[in-house]
């Protein structure tokens, strides 16, 4: 027999519970399937905390004891920091749900049914030494933690009604992705030695993934599971078919705020357009004035209107001192950007509103239009295709009126 200095990784899995429910046969198998593993056998908890020469690293406790485990595992972890804690039992899982709130599920890794087939057993218990966990359909540890002192975090009667309901109700949402690659595969037909070789799985692990699909669906067989799995299906479409309306409407929407974002970008582009361009003045009046280019920026920002800048301009370009072809090169030139100031006005003195329903952009003029004998503010325009086009077209038409202003100072010498 090899020593314990020639196997350094060798563990002890403890089972604690009643000496009938672990036979003789079934520790035989588990350390021939695990050659790691040494099982041990105690009838209390406080076995556990004994010394062991091989170190511990799974206790196994009969569901019995649960209540007694949260009590004691934290003197168990001090004094063997890398064990596993798995609950076991013998019997129908779907008739021991009374135990579930004594169970502290932040604290352990599973719950191991013994009374199945000594393969799929083995296929559990790998799962759980590799770091795994195994909560068969009655004890999902998201809905029934208790506290460390092993008080419910529900109600006992809530729990067990919960669980019932749950049985009845047969849900498939807590299969988890695996098992619902599966139970797919077990739909389309296929046998386990296909979905083995589909997945790249070993047998045990898709055996063990079938019975716990089994267990958590509470059916009795794959055709049941199957036919459950297709029920699921029609209700999914069934629901999809309610909400794809909504669905619809919510994609349009987006699509029209983003249309309408697109829109405000624009709109910020003919404004910043319009000032770059609008500044170009202060050149005109240095120029035609005969002054430096700080004079002008002084006279420039005093008339505080575009009206005012763009009348000096032309009142100064229009003097019998300035040559005949320069005052015709910059009156077109400030004729134009007159013109473009009309719609860059409109869009400087409204607020925009975006219409959901309709997914059309909205402006509200805040300017007030006097007739002879009422006013009139608030004028709502859309802001439609015809629109947007008008706004680019400005803002090309205001580019190539800055390259004017741009020419005429390089042309006649004017301050930079």
């Amino acid at each position: 027999m090899a020593s314990l200095e020639a196997i350094p990784y060798l563990r002890t899995l403890l089972f604690v519970g009643p000496p009938d429910i672990v036979s003789g046969a079934m520790a035989a198998a588990i350390e021939r399937e695990f050659p790691c593993l040494s099982v041990r056998h105690a009838a209390n908890l406080k076995s556990a905390l004994d010394e062991f020469e091989i170190p511990l690293q799974l206790l196994l406790v009969d569901m019995h004891l649960a209540r007694e485990l949260s009590s004691c595992a934290g003197e168990v972890l001090k004094r063997h920091p890398s064990t596993t804690f798995v609950i076991a039992t013998d019997g129908d899982l779907r008739e021991t749900t009374g135990w579930l709130p004594t169970i502290d599920t932040r604290l352990v890794r599973g719950i191991l049914p013994l009374n199945v087939s000594l393969d799929v057993l083995l296929s559990m218990l790998r799962i759980i030494l590799r770091g795994g966990t195994y909560f068969p359909s009655t004890a999902n540890h998201d809905q029934y933690s208790v506290s460390a002192e092993g008080n419910s975090t529900r109600p006992f009667d809530g729990v067990r009604l919960y669980v019932e309901r749950e049985i009845q109700d047969k849900t498939m949402d807590q299969l988890t992705k695996r098992e619902n690659e599966i139970l797919a595969k077990i739909a389309l037909g296929n046998p386990n030695k296909i979905i083995v070789a589909s997945l790249r799985l070993s047998e045990h692990t898709v055996k063990i993934h079938i019975h716990n699909i089994i267990s958590k669906l509470g059916v009795h067989n794959r055709t049941e599971a199957v036919a459950l799995y297709f029920e699921q299906k029609k209700r999914m479409l069934m629901k999809f078919r309610q909400t794809a309306p909504f669905i619809r409407a919510t994609i349009r929407c987006q699509a029209a705020m983003r249309k309408f974002q697109d829109i405000l970008l624009l709109l910020g582009q003919l404004n910043y357009t319009w000032t770059n361009t609008e500044s170009l003045l202060i050149h005109m009046i240095a120029g035609l004035a005969l002054s430096d280019k700080e004079t002008a920026i002084v006279i420039f920002l005093t008339l505080n209107t575009p009206r005012a800048r763009i009348d000096l301009v032309e009142r100064l370009a229009k003097m019998q001192k300035t040559p005949a072809g320069c005052r015709r090169e910059i009156l077109e030139a400030t004729r134009r950007l007159s013109e473009e100031a009309k719609l860059r006005n409109k869009y400087n003195h409204c607020i925009y509103s975006f219409d959901p329903d309709s997914g059309r952009g909205l402006t509200q003029s805040m300017r007030i239009f006097e007739g002879r004998d009422d006013i009139k503010y608030g004028k709502i325009e859309q802001l439609d295709d015809q629109e947007i086009n008008r706004i680019k077209e400005s803002v090309k038409s205001l580019i190539d009126i800055n390259q004017c202003f741009w020419r005429i100072t390089e042309k006649y010498g004017f301050p930079k």
